[in-house]
């Protein structure tokens, strides 16, 4: 009978390694291939490429919402949706960072 460690009811070594790493399987580079209770596998590289997409985006964000990044931008008209452009201009981007944060979500629940 083979002993099962308490932690994740895998077999006793390959549980005393750290998480994320296979004893069978070479390391990839960029990727990592994370084990799951349930004996699935899980890709942590979509994780880190989520998170890249956020900070590029959210520091452009920060760029173009302040002093000279909005300059630009800072005109009433045209309209958009009866309401001044320069409105609209920040609208769009909490729009944006609304969709940034459900990818997010959406990466990090699975």
């Amino acid at each position: 009978m083979q002993r099962l460690s308490r932690r994740r009811n895998l077999p006793y070594r390959a549980a005393s390694l750290p998480l994320c790493q296979e004893p069978s399987a070479p390391p990839l580079r960029g990727v990592s291939i994370c084990p799951m209770p349930d004996g699935t596998q899980r890709d942590t590289s979509l994780k880190r490429k989520a998170a890249w997409i956020a900070i590029i985006y959210f520091t452009a964000m920060a760029i173009a919402l302040t002093f000279p990044g909005v300059i630009p931008f800072n005109t009433i008209r045209p309209f958009v949706f009866g309401i001044p452009f320069v409105f609209a201009w920040y609208i769009i981007w909490l729009l944006g960072a609304l969709c940034v944060f459900g990818f997010l979500d959406k990466v990090y629940r699975e």
